[in-house]
């Protein structure tokens, strides 16, 4: 049997630029969630600091939904993605947001799949036959045989 050469395959990747603004925080700020963090843990300092604050009630609100049987499309998440951003609580936190963040498809993807989401959901109803199935089913027995 001939042996067969095996190529290594080279992937070039293109570096992702951003012109979105991001948030600074001092050194000080940094260190002290750091430092709570190896004491407390990373989920617990990320619900200390608010840091997932946003997401989480997005999250809450599409559970929610869902609950309730409506249906969920990118167009609704981010509608209320921006209501979730002009929250005043969140504007003490963060500051206005609304006009530097950018909703786009690629943090949407990302989103629904931190959160493991999807827009597929399972339906609680099946298709239901119509009532003259039965008959229809007999009279081509009948007719067939």
């Amino acid at each position: 049997m001939p042996q067969v050469a095996k190529h290594k395959r080279v992937v070039k990747r293109k570096a992702f630029k951003s012109n979105v603004k991001r948030t600074s925080y001092s050194i000080k700020q940094k260190e002290e969630v750091v430092n709570y963090a190896k004491e407390y843990g990373k989920n617990n300092a990320a619900t200390h600091f608010g840091i997932n604050k946003i997401e989480k009630k997005l999250y809450d609100w599409i559970i929610e939904q869902r609950k309730q049987g409506f249906a969920v499309n990118y167009s609704l998440i981010r509608v209320k993605m921006l209501e979730i951003l002009r929250d005043q609580d969140i504007i003490v936190l963060y500051g206005n947001l609304t006009n530097d963040f950018k909703m786009s498809n690629r943090w949407l993807y990302a989103f629904m799949k931190r959160q493991k989401l999807s827009l597929r959901r399972h339906t609680k109803i099946s298709q239901k036959l119509p009532q003259q199935t039965e008959q229809l089913l007999e009279s081509f027995y009948r007719f067939v045989t």
